[in-house]
């Protein structure tokens, strides 16, 4: 290959420059491809109370907060 002069090198520069916006122009108005299909989630095979059962965390926490608001209560009570 010949090696270019200045100002053919600029040309051809910005050719590849204008080629490459518009590649990347048409690459942007394509379609998205359609989203790959997940799977469905197993459903559990059976109805089981326990799982709607409160945890032992969840009742402490109740118990505690219910004790908090009584204590709450009791100074807000003493100072009125």
């Amino acid at each position: 290959m010949a090696s270019l002069d200045p100002v053919e090198r600029a040309l051809d520069l910005l050719l590849k420059s204008l080629r490459a916006k518009r590649r990347a122009r048409r690459k942007a108005m394509q379609a998205p491809p359609p989203p790959t299909p997940q799977p469905a989630p197993e459903l559990p095979a059976e109805f089981d109370p326990a799982d709607f059962e409160p945890t032992h965390e969840e009742l402490f926490a109740e118990r505690f907060t219910s004790r908090l608001r009584n204590i709450e209560s009791a100074i807000i009570d003493g100072v009125a």
